[in-house]
């Protein structure tokens, strides 16, 4: 029986954490903004946040998983995880606008 909070679904629902609030604020600026009388500003602004806060998750976890995975002399399976998702977790919040179809700047 795996572990409740097994590596990969810790991943995944940061993963989904992260772009499930840069996809709300993309549909709240493409939708709901203007016909609310907003300037759609919600995704450019909250990306710098959660790129950063995401991206040091990912930092985070991918060292974690290097580690692990050299404690175990290279064999242990969730090491390998732990970096693989971290890798995903850093980068997946910065190209979700560009396909999207945003054009905000980082920085």
């Amino acid at each position: 029986m795996p572990s409740p909070i097994a590596p990969t679904r810790l991943i995944g629902n940061l993963a989904a954490a992260a772009l499930v609030v840069l996809t709300a604020a993309f549909l709240w600026d493409r939708y709901l903004a203007e016909w609310v009388g907003y300037k759609p500003t919600a995704l450019c602004t909250l990306l710098g946040p959660v790129v950063n806060i995401a991206g040091s998750i990912g930092v985070l976890l991918t060292s974690l998983g290097v580690v692990i995975w050299a404690i175990s002399r290279f064999r242990s399976e969730s090491g390998v995880a732990l970096m693989v998702g971290g890798v995903l977790l850093f980068v997946a919040p910065a190209v979700l606008p560009h396909y999207l179809g945003a054009a905000c700047r980082l920085g």
